[in-house]
Parts: structure tokens; sequence; C-alpha cells
């Protein structure tokens, strides 16, 4: 059985592969600063990502309204 630090581990890897794959489809645009000799990101939707919104307002207001746990 795996232990809870392997399972972070691995969740970790799984987001960042899945950010990883939005940065290349365009969808997120990773700024990256320097500061203090450390580099920072700063992630943010572009303008396709913007254009995803709607998209995802629709499936919370789905979810809300047919996943609701009560």
């Amino acid at each position: 059985m795996a232990n809870y630090k392997d399972l972070l581990m691995v969740a970790q890897k799984m987001l960042m592969q899945q950010l990883e794959l939005l940065i290349h489809k365009e969808i997120v645009i990773n700024e990256k600063t320097t500061k203090n000799n450390t580099v920072e990101s700063i992630y943010y939707l572009s303008k396709n990502g913007l254009g995803l919104l709607p998209i995802l307002k629709s499936m919370i207001i789905l979810d809300d309204k047919n996943l609701s746990c009560h």
C-alpha cells in the first residue's frame, strides 16, 4: 500500500502534467519572474482560456442543480 508521501508525489506529478498540457494548448500562460534569485511563475488564462469560461460556468450550474450532496 502506498504511503501518503507517495500519493502526494503522484498527485503533484499529475497536476504538473495537466498544467503543461494547458500551456502547450495555449489555454494557460506561464509568466516567469525572478525575485531574490528565485524563479516565480504566474499563471493566467490566455484569450483561448477565457473563451472557455462560459462552458465552465455552465458546468458549475449543472453541478449545482444536479449533483448536490445533501
